[in-house]
């Protein structure tokens, strides 16, 4: 379900997706691979890096920390060509 709900590209939805990040909703590193779609799919890029410079210091809090300072670095791999 986490990968399904990864793929939505509606705005509306994807805010209630990034809500969800915040409030728990998805557990320890389950929010990587939802952030790295979002990141990745052009639909949802800008809209998910603005959130994610907004909120940049809950979403690192999320992670556990011992992948923190591995996993937080490759975010913006959707950014690179």
């Amino acid at each position: 379900m986490r990968d399904a709900l990864a793929r939505i590209e509606d705005p509306l939805l994807v805010r209630k997706l990034e809500s969800a990040l915040l409030a728990h909703a998805f557990k320890g590193a389950d929010i990587l691979p939802v952030l790295s779609y979002q990141f990745g799919q052009p639909a949802t890029t800008e809209q998910t890096y603005a959130w994610f410079l907004q909120n940049t210091d809950a979403v690192i809090a999320l992670l556990p920390e011992s992948y923190r300072s591995s996993v937080v670095t490759r975010l913006g791999d959707a950014f690179c060509s």
